[in-house]
């Protein structure tokens, strides 16, 4: 008998489901393009506005960058589907982390909110 590793075939068979599992998992979370399209699609409907008080930012993480200016009456919606989407893109086992510039708030441009990352008249927006 020669010196060796020996294995069950019952040992084996755990690891390759285990392996398939692992694959399928990652493979079926949506990849960040995949995410952030569907972010950008979700926020299109919430994101209008007449004046900058309309206006809000709703706060996101990797890799949905650090926030988005939104309807305010969105807020939590759009923080709600950001999370869920993170999730379902950590589920696989992807992750990111990255440090977010300083945003001084949200504002109306040409009917529809945007972030802010300079400050106006003498202070920083809400």
């Amino acid at each position: 008998m020669g010196a060796g590793i020996t294995t069950t075939p019952g040992l084996l068979a755990r690891v390759f489901r285990s392996l398939a599992v692992t694959l399928a998992l990652v493979a079926c979370s949506p990849s960040e393009e995949e995410v952030e399209a569907e972010l950008a699609e979700f926020i299109a409907s919430r994101d209008d506005c007449t004046v900058d008080e309309d206006c809000a930012l709703a706060h996101t993480e990797c890799p949905l960058g650090c926030y988005h200016a939104v309807n305010k009456a969105h807020v939590t919606a759009v923080e709600d589907k950001a999370r869920e989407l993170v999730d379902d893109y950590e589920s696989g086992g992807m992750g990111c982390t990255y440090r977010c510039a300083r945003a001084f708030g949200a504002m109306c441009q040409a009917g529809t909110c945007a972030v802010s990352t300079a400050e106006r008249d003498g202070g920083p927006l809400p």
